[in-house]
């Protein structure tokens, strides 16, 4: 009975959800709580803490360019709840989109708060392999909890793919924690694990470990 209940609820999720563009009317505090728990080691280091990154979130959702701008999102949406969310852009924009938000960002921080922001964004530049040229890259791919088995996340890497077709670009890329069980989700995607990065300094302070960076051919 348990078993049949799980399976009717998985396909009223799959009926229900809908995929929608990123709006700046989208709630962000409930957007923000969706992407902390991507990689929350690195948004830890990065933020320091959930109510630090939806205060900058509020500020770079509503624009139209930057990392986690609304421009850059599909979002799936239940009636007026939201489920998942990715974010993601071709790679050819994809340091103007960080040099965006990092110069917003440092706007709106006192200066030793701003002074560590952009010392994170540096040292991350080791961890995170820059995409290759031609690909579309996936920065964040989040889904609530409750609703993984719905296969909402695998829709939305769909869209994701459909969205590097239509641009013309070569491949999905992605960066994921090596213990995130997320691998095991994009390995049966197809994707595969292209580099392995490891930066001592943010393993030893920050318990920021091993990730893999990986790729997807758009064939």
């Amino acid at each position: 009975m348990h078993f049949y209940w799980e399976q009717n609820e998985i396909l009223r999720i799959q009926m229900a959800v809908e995929l929608v563009n990123g709006s700046p009317d989208h709630p962000t505090e409930r957007l923000a709580e969706l992407i902390w728990t991507v990689d929350e080691r690195v948004m830890a280091f990065m933020f320091e803490s959930p109510e630090n990154w939806h205060r900058l979130l509020s500020i770079d959702w509503p624009e139209k360019e930057g990392i986690d701008s609304h421009a850059n999102a599909i979002v799936a949406v239940d009636g007026n709840q939201i489920l998942g969310v990715l974010v993601g852009y071709n790679a050819a924009i994809i340091d103007q989109q960080f040099e965006a938000s990092l110069s917003r960002w440092l706007k709106q921080e006192p200066p030793i708060k701003a002074e560590y922001l952009e010392q994170a964004f540096s040292k991350l530049g080791r961890l995170f392999p820059h995409p290759a040229e031609g690909s579309f890259y996936v920065l964040d791919l989040a889904v609530d909890v409750n609703s993984r088995e719905g296969g909402i996340g695998r829709r939305l890497m769909e869209s994701a793919i459909s969205q590097a077709r239509s641009q013309g670009l070569s491949a999905l890329e992605l960066d994921v924690g090596a213990d995130s069980l997320a691998v095991g989700f994009y390995q049966k995607l197809g994707m595969f694990v292209e580099v392995e990065t490891f930066v001592p300094e943010l393993a030893e302070h920050y318990g920021v470990g091993r990730h893999l960076h990986m790729r997807l051919p758009n064939d």
